[in-house]
């Protein structure tokens, strides 16, 4: 593996979930930062009295608060915070209580959800037709950490019908014409990749409506269609690093996805761009597999990378880190 991109056991590297989603953390205070009308909710009978109680002790306290308060009674606050997301329509209040479930989820609160089969309430949020880009993204990241969580238990994994739903919504997102609905696939798909069985999963997923494109070549649709924005392409890009951590998924690796990665380094000048590129390439190369066309696209892979490095190299390509 290159020295620049050392690969790690990406499930035991928490580092990779939390850059996954910094950008939907950043406006997580944000959202909390809202006055929500509970207690007009609560007359208007869209909260019961047991979690109008609830939310009003919760809501505003510091985080070391909110988790002694969850810790103290975990079923009884997670099934507070499902309700309101199955008997809210307004996204005012949907929007801050996936604030919530994010909070508690980043604490590590995730199993206290999977114990009370949240799934269906958390797939319905992706059929809804928001526009707004952090709702968006954070009910697919969400539901995404608590696939996640599933797999940690021991012997234990998501809703098979809840994995399905993710993957058609993420492969919609990630095909839709607009930025900010492929930014919402990103989001999505990261946790998700942090599972070797969901890597393998989400790369044999076809893009459906005619379109027989895996999950791979979605992602290089990515890197091509919005070559204009290099956060997009990087965001594409580091999924695909990702799923260089399986085997069967890079034995099955399309000759378009060398191609790909190769045609976002001759149009790409950002450094975090160029290293993640590098990185993917000396992965699919570096896996020694032993047919003729496996062959031809592990030596392409080479020469892509070799050129990678040298473009890296140029003091013109070590730009800052922005988007």
């Amino acid at each position: 593996m290159s020295t620049i991109f050392k690969k790690q056991t990406v499930t035991e590297d928490h580092s990779l979930r939390l850059a996954a989603e910094q950008a939907v953390q950043a406006t997580d205070a944000t959202v909390l930062e809202a006055v929500v009308p509970w207690a007009a909710y609560h007359n208007a009978g869209l909260l019961n009295d047991a979690d109008a109680e609830l939310i009003d002790a919760f809501d505003k306290q510091p985080l070391a608060k909110q988790l002694e308060l969850f810790d103290a009674a975990p079923a009884a606050h997670v099934g507070m915070l499902v309700r309101i997301i199955e008997t809210m329509n307004k996204p005012e209040p949907i929007r801050y209580t996936l604030a919530l479930v994010h909070t508690l989820l980043k604490a590590e609160r995730g199993a206290a959800f999977l114990a009370a089969e949240p799934w269906a309430a958390f797939e319905k949020l992706l059929t809804r037709d928001y526009a707004d880009f952090y709702l968006r993204a954070t009910a697919a990241s969400v539901l995404a950490q608590l696939c996640e969580t599933a797999f940690g238990v021991r012997g234990g994994a998501p809703p098979a019908a809840s994995v399905d739903a993710l993957l058609t919504f993420i492969n919609a997102q990630l095909r839709a014409a607009d930025a900010d609905s492929v930014r919402v696939g990103c989001f999505g798909l990261r946790p998700l990749l942090a599972v070797d069985a969901l890597r393998e999963r989400f790369a044999l997923t076809r893009a459906g409506a005619g379109d027989e494109s895996d999950g791979v070549m979605t992602l290089v649709f990515v890197l091509r269609a919005h070559a204009k924005s290099v956060q997009l392409v990087y965001e594409a890009a580091f999924c695909l690093w990702l799923l260089t951590f399986n085997r069967r998924v890079v034995a099955a690796a399309p000759p378009g996805l060398v191609r790909g990665l190769a045609d976002a380094v001759r149009v790409q000048k950002k450094e975090k761009v160029l290293r993640v590129c590098i990185a993917a390439l000396t992965a699919l190369c570096s896996h020694k597999r032993s047919d003729p066309r496996a062959a031809a696209a592990s030596a392409a892979a080479s020469t892509a990378a070799a050129a990678c490095r040298a473009a890296s190299a140029s003091p013109g390509c070590l730009c800052d880190d922005e988007s």
